[in-house]
């Protein structure tokens, strides 16, 4: 599987914050980004502006092209600055939350299915993808590249936290490791620690 496209193609994800309604009707931002990242929530529409940061390296053209033929959103525009704003109906945002699931599901069971990762045997998960087992043949794993897309799946789950909009702080996405010949879990990853402490490494 290529990893790289998979975290590409959740580049625009990872920019969405959801919304809750506080009960006088107004809307409530649920998470205070630290990634300048400006979410505007109507009462009809959400508003998403991106910053030029996000898309380094990429095309914006063509992603903003890509964006406007799968309809997914009301307006997409580049701004004078880089950035991109999306704007969406909330209907239109429900549903990329239900396609977002789906996909988040689709990209777990490609990681299990994967004939490149033959040590894996089984992937479970829980509802908002916070926790995973992945059931493994220990000795195979630990003799095998295996675990590169296994990291993998932390990156999957907090792009599905950032959709469902988990504040940063509260962000986490635990990934345990056991051994289909005893059941008995002997590791356990922790997402984003891990990839703080990757950075400390470095």
């Amino acid at each position: 599987m290529d990893i790289k496209r998979l975290l590409a193609g959740g580049l625009i994800a990872s920019a969405l914050v959801v919304a809750g309604c506080s009960p006088d009707g107004k809307i409530e931002n649920k998470q205070q980004d630290k990634s300048d990242v400006a979410v505007d929530k109507g009462l009809m529409n959400v508003e998403i502006k991106v910053p030029a940061s996000f898309y380094e390296g990429e095309d914006i053209d063509a992603i903003i092209a890509s964006a406007k033929e799968d309809k997914e959103y009301k307006e997409v525009k580049k701004n004078s600055d880089g950035s991109v704003t999306y704007i969406m109906s909330r209907k239109q945002h429900t549903a990329l939350m239900i396609k977002k699931k789906e996909s988040t599901a689709s990209n777990v069971k490609e990681i299990e299915e994967d004939s490149e990762t033959p040590s894996v045997q089984k992937i479970e998960y829980n509802n908002n993808f916070s926790e995973f087992t992945v059931v493994v043949d220990k000795e195979e794993f630990e003799n095998s590249f295996d675990s590169t897309a296994v990291f993998s799946i932390g990156f999957i789950g907090m792009l599905y936290q950032v959709f469902d909009g988990t504040a940063e702080e509260d962000m986490k996405v635990t990934v345990k490791m056991k051994d289909a010949k005893n059941g008995k879990v002997f590791d356990e990853t922790i997402y984003p620690d891990a990839l703080d402490e990757i950075g400390e490494e470095k």
